[in-house]
């Protein structure tokens, strides 16, 4: 199984014209954001300006999803929305888009052949959260918003704690159970990373 736990010291935060953003992850682990070359990317951005424009990121798909704080989403010429902490909105990165208000969002951002599914999940206490991929390329990624989980697979049990991420990905295994002692905010990725990494393969 793939399996890497990424830390703050992985992350790298740069700025932008509305505040910061720190890049999570990164696939695949050669290409560049700049460059426009990746296929998928996680981050989170702080939107610290009252008013910002979105970068335009042509061919990106975008999903978005508030942590903390609300905005007002304008798709110019489309409609407009008020987010809230842990709605998601999709759009594509060719949108001329303007957000109201401050919050601190997370970002999964897809190219070419990448899809991905991101949704946020409640840990409480002594719960168990049981996880199923839908099919054995996909690939999970885990991020820790707020306190800590243990991530089980066949082959052990993980500890992810808050402000990581971990990935998980194994054509083998599509079956995951996450806990907590206490409570734990994660956010859900589902991705067809090996997929993806086929395709950068055949075109090298």
């Amino acid at each position: 199984m793939l399996q890497r736990l990424y830390g703050p010291a992985d992350f790298a935060t740069t700025t932008w014209s509305g505040g910061t953003t720190t890049q999570l992850f990164l696939w695949p682990p050669k290409a560049s954001y700049a460059n426009r070359d990746f296929s998928l990317r996680l981050s989170t951005a702080r939107v610290e300006a009252e008013t910002s424009n979105f970068t335009s990121l042509p061919g990106v798909r975008r999903q978005l999803m508030l942590l903390e704080g609300a905005i007002t989403l304008e798709h110019e010429e489309r409609y407009m929305r008020e987010l809230r902490p842990f709605e998601l909105e999709c759009f594509d990165g060719d949108w001329i888009t303007t957000a109201t208000g401050t919050c601190t969002d997370f970002n999964l951002m897809c190219m070419g052949e990448a899809e991905g599914e991101l949704a946020s999940i409640l840990l409480r206490g002594d719960s168990v959260e049981a996880l199923r991929l839908a099919a054995p390329w996909q690939s999970l990624l885990l991020y820790a918003h707020q306190g800590e989980a243990l991530v089980e697979t066949p082959a052990g049990a993980s500890l992810l704690p808050q402000g990581h991420l971990i990935l998980l990905s194994d054509n083998a295994v599509r079956d995951f159970r996450l806990h907590t002692e206490n409570s734990c905010r994660l956010l859900v990725v589902k991705a067809n990373l090996l997929l993806c990494e086929l395709g950068h393969k055949s075109t090298e």
